[in-house]
């Protein structure tokens, strides 16, 4: 097997990872009367970030659908700058012809995260003894250890990372 081949067989198989966040536009044309639907899991974040309408009307009609089948409209306001966020809803349906509407998708995995309260066990399940290091970067190529202390913000840009390491 060649070098391209095995880049190749990476690309292939990198590509084939879910992604924790997703981006959809729904465009619907000027005269067209079914509606565009994009839909989505109840555990999904889902967030508006770009509309428009052209043509007689400057507000555009989403319709929300929630995971109990009820459903909702919302107006949007050319040019408003809407950061409404929604979950519980397995739906979006954009009426407005002639508009289109770009909403975030983050999907369940992404809002879970791990928070100053809460707790991460590493290495989970595994015997021994281990060192969690924590190091600290300027380029992302040259790590030094990082000692804890308290990071000024007007400090260069510093980017960290954990390792552990078996005793």
């Amino acid at each position: 097997m060649n070098t391209f081949t095995r880049i190749i067989g990476i690309l292939a198989i990198g590509s084939a990872v879910a992604q924790a966040v997703e981006y959809k536009t729904l465009y619907k044309k000027l005269g067209t009367t079914s509606d565009v639907i994009v839909d989505v899991l109840p555990s999904d974040l889902v967030e508006v970030i770009g509309h428009n309408r052209y043509g007689n009307s400057d507000l555009l009609e989403l319709k929300i659908v929630f995971k109990d089948d009820s459903t909702m409209w919302n107006y949007l306001k050319n040019g408003s700058n809407n950061t409404n966020k929604i979950t519980d809803i397995k739906g979006v349906i954009l009426n407005s012809d002639g508009s289109f509407l770009t909403i975030k998708i983050t999907h369940a995995e992404e809002l879970t995260q791990v928070g100053p309260t809460s707790v991460l066990v590493i290495p989970e399940n595994s015997t021994g003894n281990y060192d969690v290091v924590v190091e600290s970067s300027g380029d992302m190529t040259t790590w030094s250890p990082f000692v804890s202390q308290t990071v000024q913000s007007d400090a260069a840009k510093n980017f960290f990372r954990v390792r552990i390491v078996k005793k």
